[in-house]
Formats: structure tokens, C-alpha cells, sequence
């Protein structure tokens, strides 16, 4: 076959010449050179078996990534796509339809990182495309009595990556297929309501590094990935100043270790609840979210993690965690070059006394101004770099 083209020599509508007639007028030369195209051929084939794949799409795109020509494969698993230019091209296949992931030419997930196929004039170019049949992950999602609920279900990465989401059906059920082999973790919850907690498999509670991972393979359903959820507990209580006025944008954070795992807000009357935590020993924190010099803590008083008393949650009701925040001090200034022009991004950081690490560190604002908030009392040196 030979290129599809534009007069005068041109591959697309865009730079074609105009052919400009009047009344009566007769253009004459209106001529054209076809060009012999090339083409790319192959076969569609299933990664384990080596069968022809029917109902593939494939795809050939330029290197702009801008769509050239299509072809749906037959029983064979056969393409032919012709007509096309000299040049480097990539190739999409897209299962849709039928059970394997799609793919750029040569297992690749993006445009970026797929092959290039060279196309020379009147040349066939012929390859062969190995698509993987995808894998599944089913099971049930009840409560603590067997009852069927209604839940979301993530499948993630054991990097945190997201791959699928699905939610339950009627009976407890679920399925999320279109997954790669590879071992992941599934996160259960009930979908934000709050009712029950939120849990990895198998029974890991709300911490990913605790989720035991689940091996997927190719083409098979891993099923029996259960959970029978726990209706949550929670924290709830009051942030006040030491004079027991409310406050307001105070965030409560909840931990499990060195992970944070739910956090909110306190309320106009100071009030806050943090729902749908596992059994568990929990550390709080407060800190200022409203930028008024009030200085955080950990629960009971404490100034780290390691020194909070932990909150014990049950699997149901919640347990009341108070605090009485103190203002702290407040440091601001204005930073100028030797010109006297106001300096943007010049970090301010505090040190205490004889102290090796900063205390807060703050970036100076487009007038040269920062602030400094909520710092507890006492003798500090300031250090300013570009």
C-alpha cells in the first residue's frame, strides 16, 4: 500500500496546500507522487500458553504519541497496519474485553518506556506481542458475628501503590481483577463510615507493615482473602488554653508506633472524635493547625512519642483524651539583602541553647517577612541561609 498524503506532498490536512479556484477556473498540476508505505505485522499471543489472543486491539502511535492506525485482531491473533511513513512508531495493545492486561510493545505499562518499531519504505516490520492474563482477588467481608457488610476493599502494592478498588455486593462478596502477578497487601474498611475499623489482611489491624502480603499470579484468582471487620473505637475530647477557653483548628493526630493512622480537627467548641481505630495501644498528638502560637504536645503533657502515655481502644466505644495547650512564644522579623531589596526563601531556623538540631524552621515570604509560632519559653539563636 502505498501513504495516504496531502497535496502538495504533505501528511496531513494542516500543511496541505490550498487549491484556490474562481468562477471558471481550471487548476491544472494538480499532481501527486504516491509513496511506497511500510507496514508493521505480527501476532497477538497469550504470555503462558503461546495462543493466538482474538478481540485485541492494536494501536499505532508516532512519536508524539499522536494515534496513527488501528487493527482488532481475528482467531489468528494476526495485524496488519500499512500506509505508514518511514519512521520509529509504538504500538498499544488493549484487551478490552477479555482477561489481560493491556501493554505497550515489549511489556512495557506506559508510551514513555515502550519500544520503538522502525518502519522503512515498502518494509514490513514484523513482531510479536506476549499479553498477560490478569490476575484476581476474591473473598468475603463480614463482621464479628458473620453477617455480611457492606465494605471498601484496596488492593495496594507493598510500596503503597493503589492497583484496585472494589466494594462489596450483597452477600459480603468481592472480586478486583486486572492485576499483574506480584505480591500485594488489602486493606479493608467500611467505606468512611466509621462504623467499623479498618483493618489489612490477615487480621494486621490498621498498620500497611504489619499486612501479610498476598501473592497473585498469572491468569489464576487467588481467592479466600477474607475479613471479618470490628466495629471501631475511638478517641474523642476537648482542647482548651490553660484557662479552659475552647480552641478551635487544633489537629489530633492517633498513632500506632511510628505510623499515623487517623487524624481531625477540633470544632469551634473544641471538641474532636477520631472513629474507626483498631484495638489497639494508641500515642495522641496535638499540635496548633491555626497558626496561634500554641505549642503542641503528646498526651498528658509530653513533649515527644517515646515519653506519651499510650491510649488503650477497644474494638467498640471511645475512649476521652483531654488537653490544655499553653501559648508559646511568637518570633518574626524581616530579612533584607545589604541593598536593603526584602529576600523570599531565606530559611529561618531556631535553636535552643547548645542544641545541634533547629527547634522550627521557617522560609521568608515574598516581602522578606516570616513567623514564627508557638514555641515554648526560653533562650533561643537564630539562623538565616539562602
Amino acid at each position: 500500500p502505498y501513504v495516504d498524503q496531502w497535496w502538495d506532498g504533505k501528511f496531513d490536512f494542516t500543511s496541505g496546500d490550498f487549491i484556490n479556484l474562481g468562477s471558471g477556473d481550471i487548476q491544472e498540476n494538480v499532481d501527486a507522487m504516491m509513496l511506497a508505505g511500510g507496514s508493521i505485522d505480527g501476532v497477538v499471543r497469550d504470555e503462558l500458553t503461546a495462543l493466538p489472543l482474538q478481540s485485541v486491539t492494536v494501536r499505532v502511535v508516532d512519536d508524539d504519541n499522536t494515534f496513527i492506525d488501528l487493527f482488532t485482531t481475528g482467531p489468528d491473533g494476526a495485524f496488519s497496519i500499512g500506509g505508514l511513513v518511514t519512521g520509529d512508531y509504538k504500538m498499544w495493545f488493549q484487551a478490552a474485553g477479555i482477561p489481560y492486561l493491556d501493554e505497550w510493545y515489549q511489556d512495557e505499562t506506559s508510551f514513555a518506556t515502550g519500544s520503538w518499531i522502525p518502519v522503512t519504505p515498502g518494509g514490513t516490520t514484523t513482531v510479536e506481542a506476549f499479553l498477560e492474563p490478569w490476575g484476581t482477588i476474591s473473598g468475603t467481608v463480614t463482621d464479628g458475628l458473620a453477617n455480611p457488610i457492606g465494605a471498601c476493599i484496596t488492593v495496594e502494592t507493598l510500596t503503597g501503590t493503589e492497583v484496585g478498588t472494589a466494594e462489596t455486593l450483597g452477600d459480603g462478596s468481592y472480586s478486583i481483577e486486572g492485576l499483574t502477578a506480584d505480591t500485594y497487601r488489602v486493606r479493608f474498611d467500611d467505606c468512611g463510615v466509621g462504623t467499623y475499623a479498618t483493618e489489612y489482611y490477615d487480621d494486621a489491624g490498621s498498620d500497611p507493615a504489619a499486612a501479610t502480603g498476598v501473592v497473585v499470579a498469572s491468569g489464576q484468582e487467588t481467592s479466600g482473602i477474607d475479613a471479618a471487620l470490628e466495629v471501631s473505637g475511638g478517641i474523642d475530647g476537648t482542647v482548651t488554653d490553660i484557662a479552659a477557653n475552647p480552641l478551635e483548628d487544633i489537629c489530633v493526630t492517633a498513632w500506632i508506633g511510628a505510623t499515623e493512622v487517623a487524624s481531625t480537627s477540633t470544632d469551634a467548641s473544641g471538641n474532636y472524635l477520631i472513629s474507626g481505630l483498631a484495638p489497639a495501644d494508641h500515642t495522641v498528638r496535638f499540635e496548633d493547625c491555626s497558626n496561634s502560637s500554641y505549642i503542641g504536645e503528646w498526651h498528658l503533657d509530653a513533649v515527644d512519642q517515646a515519653s506519651a502515655t499510650p491510649v488503650t481502644v477497644s474494638s467498640s466505644g471511645s475512649q476521652t483524651v483531654d488537653a490544655d495547650l499553653e501559648r508559646g512564644g511568637r518570633v518574626f522579623g524581616l530579612i533584607r539583602s545589604d541593598s536593603g531589596q526584602a529576600l523570599a526563601d531565606i530559611e529561618v531556623a531556631l535553636y535552643a541553647l547548645g542544641g545541634e538540631s533547629p527547634i522550627a524552621t521557617t522560609l521568608t515570604a515574598a516581602n522578606g517577612f516570616y513567623s514564627v509560632n508557638g514555641i515554648v519559653p526560653g533562650d533561643y539563636e537564630a539562623h538565616f541561609s539562602d
